[in-house]
């Protein structure tokens, strides 16, 4: 079974109807959701960071309109806050209903852990990241997704990591298969 570590440019440019990467997004998730019947998976920081491009692109930015039906019923409220809140649980709701998809997290990410000998303790998700920073080099968003992905991999088994971002990944996907046995999938 292939399992699937889905970061946020993926889940936006699919729920974004005007996003240059909707047809493709929207072609591999539904694959792997509907066809291939298989759940795939996202971190708690993608949930945070999606919610957050997507409440500032449509609600500050008004830059981008949702898939239909959704664009109808977010239009319906008028308050921002109400508008905001509907936005959220319509979305979060709509890609696990729609996507089977799973966020996750582990309560062991955030376990306090020595940094160096000085005593300094940082979460261990903080530290891996610090661990990778200078092997990967990528923006510490994206890195914290890998980070996240390859985590999570021990528990739910994630072998493929399916992105978006095709600068920041097109030169470290054979570093990323190297070094924590993911395969990076470039999504166009």
């Amino acid at each position: 079974m292939c399992i699937y570590y889905v970061d946020t440019s993926v889940l936006v440019s699919y729920v974004f109807a005007s996003d240059p990467g909707h047809d493709a997004s929207r072609r591999i998730l539904e694959d792997i959701s509907i066809r291939q019947k298989q759940k795939p998976y996202a971190s708690s920081f993608t949930l945070v960071e999606t919610c957050n491009t997507i409440c500032r692109k449509i609600i500050k930015e008004r830059k981008l309109s949702l898939i239909d039906p959704l664009q109808m019923y977010v239009s319906i409220h008028k308050d921002i806050e109400d508008k905001y809140q509907f936005l959220l649980s319509l979305i979060i709701n709509f890609l696990i209903e729609r996507l089977n998809i799973k966020f996750v997290d582990e309560e062991a990410f955030y376990n306090f852990t020595p940094i160096d000998l000085s005593g300094l303790r940082i979460p261990k998700i903080f530290k891996k990241s610090i661990e990778l920073s200078y092997k990967l080099s990528l923006r510490i968003k994206d890195l914290l997704h890998l980070v996240y992905a390859f985590l999570l991999s021990k528990t739910y088994g994630i072998k493929y990591f399916l992105t978006r971002d095709i600068e920041d990944f097109a030169r470290i996907r054979n570093i990323v298969k190297q070094l924590l046995q993911m395969e990076v999938i470039l999504i166009k």
